[in-house]
């Protein structure tokens, strides 16, 4: 039995290390590229054939949803994953809209449990015929609902600029404070940001 190829994309290195592993000793699938931004999706997808594509939301260069767009635009120029799993730590509905009417499967929060991701690969995977991209499908962690034609980028990207500010500010308040211990930090901060989805905050604990 041939091993699912999968292609791992997102900037944190080591969500990256830790998945990659995981997968990896899975009999039925196997991590054949890794990528830190959406130009170097672009680069592998020019030149192999992938099964399943795990592609982050935002990353530098060029972030997920423009992967998707530029596969859409071109198709004849890549090759076009079997299925693409979206990660993204922004409950942004809009956003994930957009990537489902682009053609994503499925759609996975973080933090996450990485046992999780195999499972939905294998699910994901028996729905379709193996010669058929998927189509955009219902998700445990986010239900869906019809596409809208609106995507307001510069509201999502004005989102995530005043999370980071709020992050930095309270960085600066507890190093002025002189407060001491790891825990001690992380317990502040996460106290302080349990209502934002702030995709800094769930990478720097994930």
């Amino acid at each position: 039995m041939s091993k699912l190829k999968v292609l791992l994309a997102d900037d944190n290195k080591e969500l990256i290390t830790v998945l990659s592993e995981y997968i990896s000793l899975q009999e039925d699938m196997e991590v054949v590229e890794v990528a830190g931004n959406g130009n170097e999706v672009l680069s592998v997808l020019r030149q192999r054939d992938i099964d399943i594509l795990l592609l982050d939301v935002v990353m530098p260069d060029l972030d997920g949803v423009s992967v998707l767009e530029e596969l859409k635009d071109n198709p004849t120029l890549y090759k076009r994953p079997r299925h693409i799993i979206m990660f993204t730590a922004f409950n942004q509905e809009k956003i994930m809209m957009r990537a489902a009417e682009l053609g994503a499967s499925y759609f996975i929060m973080k933090p996450f449990e990485i046992n999780k991701i195999v499972k939905i690969i294998r699910d994901i995977n028996v729905r379709f015929d193996t010669t058929e991209v998927s189509k955009p499908i219902n998700n445990l962690y986010t239900n869906q609902r019809p596409v809208v034609k609106e995507f307001d980028l510069e509201s999502e990207i004005t989102n995530i600029l005043h999370c980071t500010k709020a992050l930095l500010t309270v960085r600066c308040y507890i190093g002025n404070a002189n407060l001491k211990g790891e825990n001690k930090y992380e317990e502040i901060i996460k106290s302080l940001f349990s209502k934002f989805t702030c995709r800094w905050f769930n990478c720097l604990f994930i």
